[in-house]
Order: C-alpha cells, then structure tokens, then sequence
C-alpha cells in the first residue's frame, strides 16, 4: 500500500513539472527592440541584453532588461502574454504615461515579441507598436 502511494505521488510530481514550460525561456538575451509612435514621429531601435527567468508566481515569468525596466509575463506552451506594464513621469506638471502589453513566443534560441506601446501624454492617446527579437547568447 506505502509503495502504491509513493509511485502515485512520484506520478503525480513528474506530470507537474513536465507542464511548466517556462525553462525553455530561462537565460540571457542579446535583443532589438522597435518602438513605432507614428503621431508623435517615433520609430527608433535599441540593442539591450534581456533575461528571462521563472517568476516565483506558477506559471509566470520575469523579464529584465539592463536599464533595469521589468515586465512580468503569463506563459501557455511557447508562448507568453505580458502583463499590461505602465510607466508614469511628470516634468513640468505635464505627465506622461506610458503603457505597454504584448506576447511573445519561442522558436529554438530566438524569442520573437510584439505588442502596444500606447503613449498618455497632456490628455491625448498616441497609439503605438513595438516589437523585439532576443536571440539567446
């Protein structure tokens, strides 16, 4: 009967851990990140170096880059939805606020993204994209 038990929980502890997808994710990226605001005349590209690494939250994983910024994200296969992330500054009275959602998805060593970057600034929406490659070091 003890040993009956056992292999069922040794049964039940292999199915859950061959369910979280997160480590094909897990590492340290060179990345080119796009953001696209055309009303205010924005496209620009930057290089960062990401990290992915499982969030302690089941299921979840955290997202570094090195300025330092950090996004929490939901993964399903290999695949992941970002939590909408947003920034806020204030110069000059004037607040701008930045918020930002998107997916993502893996294909061997490379992370493909994309998503809305929508700008608050003075009371106007600006509407915009982004999009990042990671390519695992």
């Amino acid at each position: 009967m003890v040993l009956a038990i056992n292999v069922l929980f040794a049964g039940c502890k292999k199915d859950e851990e061959s369910t979280d997808t997160r480590a094909q994710f897990v590492g340290s990226y060179n990345s080119t990140l796009t953001i696209k605001v055309p009303a205010l005349m924005w496209d620009e590209s930057f290089t960062h170096v990401y990290s992915f690494a499982k969030s302690a939250e089941a299921g979840k994983l955290t997202v570094t880059d090195d300025t330092g910024g950090v996004m929490t994200a939901t993964v399903s296969g290999n695949g992941y939805t970002y939590d909408k992330h947003t920034v806020s500054q204030t110069t000059g009275g004037v607040t701008t606020t930045i918020e930002v959602t998107g997916t993502g998805s893996i294909s061997g060593t490379t992370i493909t993204e994309s998503g809305a970057y929508n700008v608050l600034y003075a009371g106007t929406t600006y509407p915009g994209t982004w999009s990042c490659v990671h390519i695992k070091k």
